[in-house]
């Protein structure tokens, strides 16, 4: 919404920038949810693999953004510079929100790793009185 808005005040930048931050902060679920689904013992290789895969994205994601940019100029240079206008951001920042789409497709695909919640023959459960 900052991206797209023509002008936008800063206390409505500040609102969208706290909620972006918030709602951000399940991000650190994935090393939990990575951790749980395997075996034990592969806890430290899950959780390095997906730090690793995280690094990963952000080196492809700068490279994506910048051919968005450059798919939507029109060609103009000002001395000797490529002439980039807001659009043109606009429509770069446009692949953040293609890959918020395709995570939020994505978590639907992930199982429940609460303890509780998986049944094995050597669990127990206890009731509460």
């Amino acid at each position: 919404m900052i991206f797209f808005g023509p002008c936008v005040s800063f206390w409505i930048a500040a609102f969208y920038l706290f909620a972006f931050g918030f709602f951000s902060g399940g991000q650190i679920l994935v090393f939990v949810t990575g951790s749980e689904s395997g075996p034990s013992r592969l806890a430290g290789l899950s959780v390095g693999m997906i730090n690793a895969i995280l690094m990963l994205s952000g080196a492809l994601h700068n490279p994506i953004v910048g051919y968005c940019i450059q798919l939507s100029w029109d060609g103009q240079y000002q001395e000797n510079h490529p002439l980039y206008t807001l659009y043109n951001y606009q429509m770069g920042c446009l692949a953040i929100y293609v890959f918020f789409v395709i995570a939020f497709i994505l978590s639907f695909c992930l199982k429940e790793s609460h303890p509780s919640r998986t049944h094995s023959k050597n669990t127990y459960e206890v009731p509460l009185s």
